[in-house]
Order: structure tokens, then sequence, then C-alpha cells
């Protein structure tokens, strides 16, 4: 009896070890999540605010040349989330939490939905953006954390489907209890180094083709930024039916009590101000396929274009049988992107295509049907606006939705359906379109467009520092494990 009871100990004392280590890996690699109790406990001294937005009153600054889009936020705390009847409710834009640094451990963790929330919701319709949860106490840090934004981009192929800003989230975490806690909170930054980390994410984003922002609550930005000094859009966070701001913003977070068909509980809601005829967003004013006036005729011609009427592209066919081919072009209106920057500079068009099991486009806009479905052909433009400090990126699409049908004849059968790309892409010359400017020697624009992963922006964007990280954890996991099974046989060995 002795015996064997000493065998249960040494068992149990193995286990003991085993989850004792898997309860340290787990909470080294998800490390202390700064939004847990941001909402819950924020709501309760914010006091409820209308979830009708017939509630809330528009700074006067918007009520004339803007529309108004309704934005709402969400992250791994809301839940499995029910894409198509979030759409069906009205909701089209959505700004989805990419991850967030631990207000604890600093260490960069990936949103657990972001991937599965970011497909789902551009699948259904919607307008996405991202958002990541700082906690960055230098400017090194605000370019680690949009280094590793870009990263879970490109690693998970997701960059045709951001067409709204890409946000820092910069607030103190919250504990439990509702008191600011946290690295960020502790390390009583001033204004001028807390605009630095600000500014330094931002300028990763924008230099990578995206469109950046800074989320901040109203006390932010007045008692611990220099807002005047932030360079790039905000996203004002006031729970309250008037912003009451006087300084600049573009969003407002107006309420963290909205509720939205398809999502269980509450849910963060947002007004995204949009100068009017910009399009669905100032970084990606593509033409909007579910809009009724893009939609083609059937086998029939379309010609679309961005907002700005910057690129526009023919399309012969919008419908394909599968095994044939189209030319589509793109032109280039160099005359409104001087309307738009008066220094600038810019390179061929991007081609890509949403669904390459569906449709292929090589890079002079040659589309291939490849099997029954629809894909978005998608040419993108990137320009590089010279007047500002630093030099801005933006990125203008223009958008062809595809159908591919086995029972259609359109198209050319002649083509093969997976072509070569070509090592230097050509830019398709339509007459009545001036001239293009030679594109400059060092652009710093993405070398594909679409859905396509870039290996070279991949690894200047490495998150070493996480990879590192999560390689000792598993080590310690395995050296736990090893040790637990050693104490084990040694206890058998010594009855």
């Amino acid at each position: 009896m002795k015996k064997n009871l000493k065998r249960i100990l040494s068992v149990l004392l193995c286990l003991l070890v085993l989850l004792g280590a898997a309860s340290v890996a787990s909470a080294a690699s998800k490390p202390d999540d700064p939004e847990t109790y941001k909402a819950a406990t924020l709501r309760k001294t914010a006091g409820k605010s209308p979830d009708d937005v017939i509630g809330y009153v528009h700074d006067d600054r918007f009520k004339e040349g803007y529309d108004v889009l309704d934005v709402i936020d969400v992250s791994y705390h809301n839940g499995t989330i029910d894409w198509a009847k979030v759409y069906a409710a009205g909701v089209k834009n959505v700004m989805i939490r990419a991850g967030f640094r631990g207000y604890t451990q600093g260490v960069l963790q990936e949103d657990e939905n972001f991937v599965s929330n970011v497909k789902a919701a551009k699948n259904a319709g919607l307008n996405v953006g991202l958002y990541f949860f700082s906690q960055a106490v230098t400017a090194a840090e605000g370019t680690e954390e949009a280094a590793y934004v870009i990263d879970l981009i490109l690693l998970n192929n997701l960059k045709s489907y951001i067409t709204l800003p890409i946000a820092i989230d910069f607030e103190y975490a919250v504990d439990n209890k509702g008191m600011e806690t946290g690295r960020l909170y502790y390390a009583v930054l001033t204004k001028s180094e807390a605009t630095a980390v600000n500014n330094a994410f931002c300028a990763k984003i924008a230099l990578n083709g995206y469109k950046p922002m800074i989320y901040s609550n109203k006390d932010m930005l007045k008692g611990k930024l220099n807002a005047n000094s932030l360079g790039y859009d905000i996203w004002l966070a006031t729970w309250a039916q008037q912003a009451n701001y006087d300084g600049n913003y573009v969003m407002w977070q107006y309420t963290a009590d909205g509720s939205v068909n398809g999502i269980s509980g509450k849910v963060d809601k947002s007004f995204y101000y949009v100068k009017s005829g910009s399009g669905t967003t100032p970084t990606d004013p593509g033409t909007d396929p579910s809009d009724p006036g893009t939609t083609p005729p059937a086998d029939g011609s379309v010609t679309v274009s961005d907002s700005k009427q910057v690129i526009t592209v023919y399309a012969p066919n919008t419908v394909l049988g599968v095994g044939n081919a189209s030319q589509y072009t793109a032109t280039i209106n160099a005359a409104n992107i001087d309307k738009l920057f008066a220094s600038n500079s810019f390179t061929s068009p991007q081609w890509a295509s949403s669904n390459t099991a569906v449709a292929t486009v090589d890079q002079t806009g040659k589309v291939y049907a490849v099997a029954d479905g629809k894909a978005d052909i998608t040419a993108t433009l990137y320009v590089i606006n010279k007047t500002t400090t630093p030099a801005q990126q933006w990125k203008f699409v223009a958008t062809v939705p595809l159908t591919v049908s086995s029972g259609s004849s359109a198209g050319s059968s002649s083509e093969p359906q997976t072509p070569s790309t070509p090592s230097t892409p050509s830019t398709p010359s339509t007459p009545s379109t001036p001239s293009t400017p030679s594109t400059p020697s060092n652009p710093s624009t993405p070398s594909t467009g679409g859905g396509e992963s870039d290996i070279s922006d991949l690894i200047s964007n490495m998150d070493v520092g996480s990879i590192i990280s999560k390689m000792v954890n598993v080590l310690a996991y395995f050296t736990s494990f090893v040790i637990g099974i050693i104490k084990l046989i040694s206890e058998l060995r010594a009855e």
C-alpha cells in the first residue's frame, strides 16, 4: 500500500510540474490583455450612451461636405460574430483588432480572432480596417508594434482585405476595478515622448502603403499628448452625445453600449467623417461592387474608377467562361494626381485577384478564368505625396467584380489558364490619358498588390523578439517536462 501510494504521489507531482510549466508558458506567450477590463469597467463610470444614432450631435465642421459612415470595432472579446447578419443589419465598416502589447510584460500578441474576423467580415461585404492596442513606451516600440501588424497582414495574405485605416490604440490599460495601470501608465511619458510613439507607429504604417490613424480618448489627447504635433488622422474616443472636442479628428467613437445583430453583447460604435465624393474611405477610394451604379451588365464590358478618378480600368468582360481569358487595361490620370498632391511620384498599377482559385491576373492586366465562382480583379496605384514631411504613401484602387461560369463562352479560349508573370510589368496606354511621369528610381512602394505577400517586406518587418520569446517559452516547457519524467523514473527506481 505504501509503495503504491508513493507511486501515485510521484505521478501527481509530475503532473503538477507539467501543469505549472504549461501555465508559465501560457502566461509568457499570451501576456495580459490591456483590453480585458476596458469596456466592462469604463461603462460604469461613463454612463450609458444611447444606441440610436439620432441621439447624437455632430460637430458643425462636419455638417456640410462630409459623409458620415457608421463604423464598429471588435476584438476577441466580442466572441464569435455572424458577419452576414452584421452586414444585413446595415453595418458596412469595421475596425478589427489585430493584436496588442501586454500591459505588464510588454510582449506582442495577436488577437485570437484576428484572421477569422478579417476574412469573414470582408467576405460578408464589409470594409475592414485594423487597430492595435499599444502599450509602447518608446518611439522604437511604436515602430515595432506597427511592424508586427504589417507582419500579421503579410503572413496571413490579407493585404487586399484592408481598405480602412490601421490605427494605434493609445490609452492606459485598466484593471478589474477600473483603475489605470500597466507599463504605459507607470512609464509617465512626457507629452513629447508619447507623441513620438504615435508618430513612429503611423510613419511605419504609411511607409507600407496603408492609411494610419491614432485612437485615443479626450483626456489623453488633451493632457498626455501634443495633439497638434500628431501628423495623422485622429480617432477620438469620448462616450457622450456630443464630442465637444476642438482638436482635429475624423472618427468619433461615441459609445461602447451599441448593439448589432450578429454580435452578442455590447459593441463599440463610431462615426467616420469622410469628405463627400471621396469614396468609401480616404485610404482606399475604390469602386464598391455592391453599389447599384457599378454592377456591370451580364457578359458585358464595364469601366470603373476610384472616386478620385486617379486610376480607371476597362474590362471588356465581367463574366468569363472557364478556361477563357480577357485583357483588362488600366489608365492613370496624372492630372488628377497633381490636383491631389502638388509634388508626387507613382509606379505602375499592381494587378491582383481576390480569389486566385477562381481567376488569376498577370501584371499586364490579362485575366484568366480558372473555375466557377466570383473574384474581384483590382488595379492598385500607389502614389507618394511628397508635399508632406515625412512623405506619405496613398493607394487608389479600381475594382472589377468578375464572375466565372462554365456555362458562359465569354472571353478568348486561346489563352492558357495560368500565365507566367512578366518580369517587367507594363501599364497599358490610352490616347485620352495624360502621359505618366517616369517611375522614381527608389520608390517606397510595396512590390506586390492585392493579396500577394511580399517576401522582402515580410523579412524587413520580421518581429525577431516575438519569435525568440516563443522559442524560450517552448524550451522552458520542454525542460520542465523532462525534469518531471526524470523525477518519476528516479522515484520508481528507488522502490
